[in-house]
């Protein structure tokens, strides 16, 4: 399992909410919802001990919302941008998010799992025991973002940016970690021996080296 080992507190019997409506300081708490949803505001959203199955979230603005407790599940969340938004122990299964932005969210114990997050953003994101299991990460940039202890399992990470992150501990045993960026970031990290070659690579790309054949004089 990841390190986002704290796993979320949901009850086993929920309140079923169909086709809710978010607005200025909605909250929900131990909920089962589905449906369609209608987004009036979501100022203050506030989501604890939650389901959430099937919900589309597509493009929707959702900066600040605040995640407890909670799995989404089969969300379709391309290109939502959730800035400043905050998650303590939270799963997203089998989720699209393509193209979404957790720039300077605050992430403890999340886990996504199975999730297509390609070109996601998570700068300067803060994080603790940030989990991806058997994700698509490529393009994903992580610029400046706070990845301590982070673990990348079975991922596809290709053309993922770490420049400037802070990554020690992390793990990215069995992913593809072919044409990262930042890779002078990456001190501290674990791979398994079959990421040498390609984690090689990044390094000496981020460091200047170029590899030529030999010149006779």
């Amino acid at each position: 399992m990841s390190a986002a080992s704290g796993a979320p507190r949901v009850q086993a019997a929920l309140e079923a909410l169909v086709d809710p409506v978010i607005d200025v300081e909605t909250s929900w708490e131990d909920l089962d919802v589905t449906g369609s949803v209608d987004i009036v505001d979501t100022d203050g959203w506030d989501v604890r001990g939650c389901r959430l199955t099937g919900l589309d979230l597509t493009g929707q603005v959702l900066d600040g919302v605040q995640l407890r407790d909670s799995v989404v599940h089969s969300c379709e969340m391309a290109g939502m941008v959730a800035e400043a938004a905050g998650a303590n122990r939270v799963e997203f299964v089998g989720c699209r998010l393509t193209g979404a932005v957790f720039t300077t969210a605050r992430l403890r114990r999340v886990r996504f799992i199975r999730c297509r997050l390609d070109q996601s953003a998570f700068r300067m994101a803060e994080t603790e025991h940030l989990g991806f299991d058997e994700c698509d990460l490529r393009g994903a940039d992580f610029t400046g973002a706070l990845l301590p202890d982070s673990v990348f399992d079975d991922c596809n990470l290709e053309g993922a940016n770490f420049s400037q992150a802070k990554l020690r501990g992390a793990r990215f045993h069995g992913s593809n970690v072919a044409g990262l960026l930042g890779g002078t970031s990456l001190a501290g990290i674990q791979i398994d021996p079959s990421q040498i070659g390609d984690m090689a690579l990044n390094v000496f790309d981020a460091i200047g080296i170029t590899i030529t054949d030999s010149v006779d004089d």
